[in-house]
């Protein structure tokens, strides 16, 4: 059985950065104009940002726009 699950690494970038800028998901939908279904949607893998977007992203809560295409494998507990 496979214990690891790929995930795109921005989504780790965005979790880390709304918990170290203790901002909301609705407080960062907010600010890149979408709204935070949307956005609760790329957190939880169920969607990708359009490329705009990744800019848009990218820029506003300082992720380095390659972070969009790269992927990390994490493990899955029990």
């Amino acid at each position: 059985m496979n214990n690891k699950e790929s995930i795109p690494l921005y989504i780790e970038i965005l979790k880390y950065r709304m918990y170290s800028q203790k901002m909301t998901q609705r407080q960062i939908a907010k600010m890149l104009k979408i709204s935070p279904s949307r956005l609760n949607d790329f957190i939880k893998g169920r969607g990708e940002p359009s490329l705009a977007l990744a800019r848009k992203m990218s820029e506003c809560l300082d992720i380095r726009y390659e972070a969009f295409f790269k992927v990390i494998e994490r493990k899955i507990l029990d």
